[in-house]
């Protein structure tokens, strides 16, 4: 993965409490499907698909690292990105 592609600081509207492993996989591998919503759920890996799925108001999944922690994975529905502050 490129640098640039990492993803920082994402906010969730809802964020879901399932696991990815538990989800029906489908046709698509960074694709699983939800039988509690009914929805498909993407799995996002850079920035690009990150904007795409708040655009199409999907429901995703994306790994995170914080400092000093493991990976994490969180699910659910990303909410409208911040805009960067501005670089002085």
């Amino acid at each position: 993965m490129n640098t640039n592609d990492r993803i920082f600081n994402c906010n969730f509207s809802y964020k879901c409490p399932k696991l990815w492993e538990a989800l029906e996989a489908t046709d698509e591998p960074d694709q699983r499907f939800c039988h509690s919503c009914n929805r498909r759920v993407h799995f996002i890996r850079t920035k690009a698909d990150l904007e795409q799925a708040y655009a199409d108001n999907l429901c995703v999944a994306l790994t995170t690292i914080a400092p000093k922690q493991d990976r994490v994975l969180l699910m659910g529905i990303v909410a409208r990105p911040q805009p960067s502050a501005e670089r002085e």
